[in-house]
C-alpha cells in the first residue's frame, strides 16, 4: 500500500507530521506501506491561479480545474503524484536502483 500525505497551506488540517512514523512503526504495515507527503509536489501555478480563478476562467480551465483538497484538478500535480507513487512502489518491491534499470524518467 502506498499512502499519499496531504497538508502545507491550502489545507486546513495542516500536515500531520507524526503519520509517517506511525505507518511505518506499525507492525502489521512495516515492509508493506511507503508513505510520501503531496504538499511539497504543489503546482504552484495552479496554487497562485486558484486565488483569483474566477476571474480568469479561460486561464484556470487550462492550469486546474478543481478545489485545493482535489490537487486544483491539475494535471501536473497528478503527475508528480502518480511519479512518486511509482517510485515507492519501486522501493516496496526492492527494485530502486535494480541491475536491470527498472526506473522512471523524472518528467517534472
Amino acid at each position: 500500500m502506498i499512502a499519499a500525505l496531504t497538508g502545507g497551506s491550502v489545507f486546513s488540517g495542516g500536515y500531520d507530521a507524526g503519520a509517517p512514523g506511525r505507518i511505518r512503526w506499525n507492525p502489521e504495515l512495516k515492509g508493506n506501506v511507503k508513505a510520501f507527503r503531496t504538499d511539497v509536489l504543489v503546482d504552484k501555478a495552479a496554487e497562485e491561479l486558484f486565488r483569483t480563478w474566477s476571474k480568469n476562467i479561460e486561464q484556470w480551465n487550462r492550469t486546474g480545474s478543481d478545489r485545493p483538497y482535489h490537487y486544483y484538478g491539475s494535471a501536473i500535480w497528478f503527475t508528480r503524484i502518480g511519479h512518486a507513487m511509482g517510485e515507492a512502489m519501486l522501493e516496496l518491491l526492492g527494485l530502486r536502483g535494480h541491475p536491470r534499470g527498472v526506473s522512471f524518467v523524472r518528467i517534472l
